[in-house]
């Protein structure tokens, strides 16, 4: 994905300026409560989308449930947490190392 941003309210260049995130709000979202763990487990969490190497492309639906399984094996099995540096071959991973406290790494 690659867009302009110009960091000042001015219009220099192509693309949006600083007025365009100053439209949508700083605020806190409120917290959102289930009425139980189960609901939470099955509710989604995030939509990953396939690289569509062997068809169309589609969106995968993982649940809480789901994400919840495999920051434990990368917890666990791999041992990302914090302080851990890693390059992870698919940018979605970036996530799951942001959400145990450890550090992707992106290069140039």
């Amino acid at each position: 994905l690659k867009f302009h941003l110009t960091a000042a309210d001015l219009s220099i260049g192509r693309g949006a300026n600083l007025s365009l995130l100053k439209r949508f709000s700083s605020k806190p979202l409120d917290p959102f409560r289930f009425e139980s763990h189960a609901e939470w487990a099955k509710a989604p969490a995030l939509v990953a989308y396939t690289s569509g190497a062997t068809g169309v492309p589609k969106g995968v639906v993982f649940t809480n449930e789901m994400v919840e399984a495999q920051l434990g094996i990368l917890s666990k099995h791999f041992g990302v947490g914090p302080g851990v540096r890693d390059l992870p071959l698919l940018a979605i991973f970036s996530l799951f190392h942001v959400s145990l406290g450890a550090c992707s790494v992106f290069p140039p």
